[in-house]
């Protein structure tokens, strides 16, 4: 099966599979290669899909798992791959430590911003003495 992950941003996984476990609203789901076309509600988790000897692993926050044939596709707003499952817990904690550094960095430039237009607001108004 082909396997693609993707967030709004960005293609996180593109990769030949032969199975892939799957956090559905219903609970865990294995997709296989004849499985039936199907339409999934996924819930935050990890996805493991294995291709020969080698199983991967990804972190999801949420989304939809289509399977159209040979495809599978997800789409989430969040998703964090990693090589090894016992490394996914690091790469997680990673991106949301990097997440929210950046959340910070954007907080900081609005509230310069709403200040600059704050005085600029006090300069124009006239003097009521």
């Amino acid at each position: 099966m082909n396997l693609t992950v993707s967030t709004p941003f960005m293609s996180v996984i593109e990769a030949k599979t032969d199975k892939i476990h799957i956090p559905t609203m219903r609970g865990d789901w294995c997709i296989l290669p004849r499985h039936a076309d199907a339409i999934f509600t996924l819930q935050p988790g990890i996805i493991i899909y294995s291709g020969g000897d080698q199983t991967l692993a990804a972190a999801i926050n949420a989304g939809l798992c289509v399977k159209t044939g040979a495809n599978v596709t997800i789409a989430t707003n969040r998703a964090v791959a990693s090589r090894h499952l016992e490394d996914l817990s690091h790469a997680v904690e990673e991106q949301f430590r990097l997440e929210e550094e950046e959340e910070r960095r954007t907080q900081t430039a609005m509230t310069q911003i709403e200040i600059g237009i704050i005085r600029h607001l006090l300069e124009l108004e006239p003097n009521n003495v």
